[in-house]
């Protein structure tokens, strides 16, 4: 009935938003712009707050719309009421990932700060049980490693030497922390942008 009335070629009022009927007012220009710079400079998350009806999916249907054709992949979500554990099933879906890619494209990312952490712990723990089972159990053999080596020069008084095996034992700790760990973490904070 208005459609004709007003000389409309499409109903204006739906309950999906419909970016051909976007108006760039001040504040809708000036929200489309940070997400443009967002999207432009990598920047993580930007986001729109406003009033419901105010035209918030608008600005983003219009500018999706626009980036087609780009190497911009983009995911939306419609609802903030998630916990991670959805949050990250619905990332998945947005871009139609499913089992394994599903896992690997999406979950192993999300906890890679946790794994990394797990395997640093178990990397400290695994050195200082490694060096005392060598103090312990070197005994009964008579041989073994860089433990071995300081509880024979304990009982020796070769001090200088069990000051540089406890030394070596530092050295091998702080490089395998600072050249594989923070390297493994220095890469990936640059890979997800996390860095200017």
């Amino acid at each position: 009935m208005y459609e004709a009335f007003y000389g409309l070629t499409s109903k204006p009022f739906q309950l999906n938003p419909d970016p051909s009927f976007y108006f760039g007012s001040k504040q809708h220009s000036r929200a489309r712009a940070y997400l443009e710079y967002g999207i432009s400079r990598n920047e993580g998350f930007v986001v729109v707050t406003g009033e419901i009806g105010a035209g918030k999916t608008t600005i983003l249907r219009t500018l999706i719309d626009g980036l087609h054709g780009s190497n911009v992949v983009i995911g939306q979500l419609v609802t903030t009421q998630l916990d991670a554990e959805d949050t990250l099933r619905m990332v998945g879906a947005n871009y139609g990932l499913s089992g394994l890619d599903h896992v690997r494209l999406i979950l192993l990312p999300a906890a890679f700060p946790s794994i990394l952490a797990g395997l640093k712990i178990g990397w400290a723990f695994a050195w200082r049980t490694l060096i005392a089972a060598e103090l312990v159990f070197g005994v009964s053999s008579g041989s073994g490693g860089l433990g071995w080596f300081i509880f024979a020069n304990k009982n020796t008084l070769e001090i200088p030497s069990v000051f540089a095996g406890l030394l070596m034992v530092i050295l091998i700790g702080l490089v395998v922390e600072n050249l594989i760990f923070r390297t493994i973490e220095h890469r990936t904070v640059r890979r997800w942008g996390m860095q200017s």
